[in-house]
């Protein structure tokens, strides 16, 4: 029986993502939560607000309308620790229940945003 070894290949960042917010939802199956929420945020992005690998994140979002959301940095050191994917991509993880994404929503997308009161402001739509 012949075996053929797979090589690691270096991974190379798209330039173009460190100017983007993407996002994903995934299932999750032993959870009292449906889905967790994944964003994936580039350094040029995280540098405008002054956010890096580590720091502490608040998650809010619009109540008048829950795909309106608001990330910032946490000045009292509670919420969700920012952390690394890549040199210019941040990744934020969070259990997620504000509303059932669709099916095709659950694989990874680029959503609009803004800088908003010192923080990202994220339409999803």
């Amino acid at each position: 029986m012949d075996f053929t070894t797979v090589k690691p290949k270096k991974v190379k960042t798209n330039t173009n993502t460190i100017k983007k917010i993407r996002i994903a939802f995934r299932k999750l199956k032993k959870s009292i939560y449906k889905h967790s929420l994944t964003l994936y945020i580039g350094k040029e992005i995280a540098d405008q607000i002054g956010i890096k690998p580590g720091d502490k994140i608040t998650f809010s979002y619009n109540p008048e309308n829950n795909k309106i959301w608001l990330l910032k940095k946490s000045i009292d050191g509670s919420g969700f620790t920012l952390g690394k994917q890549h040199e210019c991509i941040f990744i934020l993880q969070l259990t997620w229940d504000l509303f059932e994404p669709e099916d095709e929503n659950l694989l990874i997308r680029e959503v609009k945003h803004d800088i908003y009161e010192n923080g990202i402001r994220i339409f999803y739509n």
